[in-house]
C-alpha cells in the first residue's frame, strides 16, 4: 500500500473496540514526554531555543469573569523555561478535524487571551495537533477589518501540527516518543502493517517493555484499527525485524492454547507439537514478572 493509509469516516468504533479515549490518550502522551512533544510540536522553535530545562502544566480552566456563565478548558497548556530565562507557554489543542467546518478559533483566541492576561510578557502559542490520516483545510486565522479603513482591528493566528504532512522517515531518524506513537498517521510511503511494526522497534529503543505496552493502544487508535485489524497486521509478513512486543502477544495467545488443552487432558507431547511450547515455558510465564520503572525524559 503506497502513501497514506485510508482514513475511515469515524474512529468511534475503534475508539470503543480499544476502551480509550483518543484525545485524553494523546494529551497523557505529551504530559508524560513533554521535551518531545516540545520538539515534535514545535520544531522551528526547538531547533531555534533548544530544549527546555523545566516545565510546568498550568491550571486549564479559563478565568471567569461572570460566574453564572460556563467557562472553557484548555487542552493541555505548558509553561517551559530555557536555559537563558526565555520563557514560552505552549497551548496544545489536540483536535481531530475532518473539515474546516469544525475549527474553532474563536475559542481558542480566547484561551490565549486568557494566557496573556494571567502572565502579561510571557510569550503564548497556540498550536493544535492534528491527528486525522486525511485532515481537511484547516484555517489559519481570524480576522476583524476596522470600516474605516485602517489597519485591522484585530487579527489571531494559530499554528498547526499536521501529522499527515509530517514525513514519516524524517522523525525516525530523530528518536522522537510522540513521533513514534504517531507513526501511522505520519506521511510516507509505507504499509499500516510496516508502519505498525516500525513504531513498536522505535519504542522498544526508547522506552520500556512495561511503557511499550501502556502506548500500544493508542499506535493502533492513532491508525483508527479495530481489534480485527490489529490481529490482521501482526499476522502479515514484512521484511521489517518483528517487534518484540508482537511476539509477547503471539506468546500470549498460545500459553492460553496450552492451558487449555491441558484443562482438556492433552499431554504435553501434543501440546508442544502445537503450540511449540514447554512446560517450562508455560511454568516462566506464571512467574510474577519484576516490576520496572517508567523510562525517564
Amino acid at each position: 500500500m503506497n502513501g497514506m493509509p485510508k482514513a475511515k469516516s469515524s474512529s468511534k468504533s475503534s475508539e470503543a473496540s480499544l476502551g480509550i479515549s483518543l484525545d485524553q490518550s494523546i494529551k497523557d502522551l505529551l504530559s508524560r514526554y513533554p521535551v518531545d512533544a516540545w520538539r515534535f510540536l514545535l520544531p522551528d522553535l526547538a531547533r531555534k531555543l533548544g530544549d527546555p530545562v523545566s516545565w510546568e502544566f498550568l491550571r486549564s480552566e479559563t478565568r471567569k469573569h461572570d460566574l453564572q456563565r460556563k467557562g472553557y478548558v484548555m487542552d493541555l497548556p505548558i509553561r517551559y523555561r530555557f536555559a537563558k530565562g526565555n520563557e514560552l507557554v505552549v497551548v496544545v489543542l489536540v483536535e481531530h478535524w475532518a473539515t474546516s467546518r469544525s475549527v474553532n478559533l474563536h475559542r481558542t483566541a480566547h484561551y490565549v487571551l486568557d494566557l496573556m492576561e494571567r502572565d502579561p510578557g510571557c510569550p503564548v502559542v497556540p498550536v493544535a495537533l492534528v491527528t486525522d490520516l486525511k485532515p481537511g483545510a484547516i484555517p489559519e486565522r481570524l480576522k476583524l477589518d476596522d470600516l474605516g479603513g485602517g489597519d485591522p482591528i484585530l487579527t489571531f493566528r494559530h499554528r498547526a501540527q499536521v501529522v499527515a504532512h509530517e514525513d514519516l522517515k524524517t522523525w525516525h531518524r530523530r528518536s522522537n516518543v510522540v513521533a513514534a506513537v504517531l507513526t501511522m498517521a505520519l506521511r510516507g510511503a509505507m504499509s499500516m502493517a510496516d508502519r505498525a511494526r516500525l513504531a513498536f522497534l522505535d519504542l522498544e529503543k526508547l522506552v520500556d517493555a512495561e511503557e511499550v505496552q501502556r502506548l500500544s493502544p493508542l499506535v493502533f487508535q492513532v491508525g483508527k484499527l479495530d481489534a480485527e485489524e490489529q490481529e490482521r497486521i501482526k499476522a502479515m509478513k514484512s521484511t521489517l525485524p518483528e517487534p518484540h512486543f508482537f511476539k509477547l502477544l503471539k506468546n500470549e495467545g498460545k500459553m492460553e492454547d496450552a492451558r487449555k488443552m491441558l484443562e482438556h487432558g492433552m499431554s504435553w507431547d501434543v501440546i508442544t507439537d502445537i503450540t511449540g511450547l514447554k512446560p517450562a515455558d508455560l511454568k516462566k510465564a506464571e512467574k510474577p514478572a519484576p516490576a520496572r520503572k517508567l523510562a525517564k525524559k
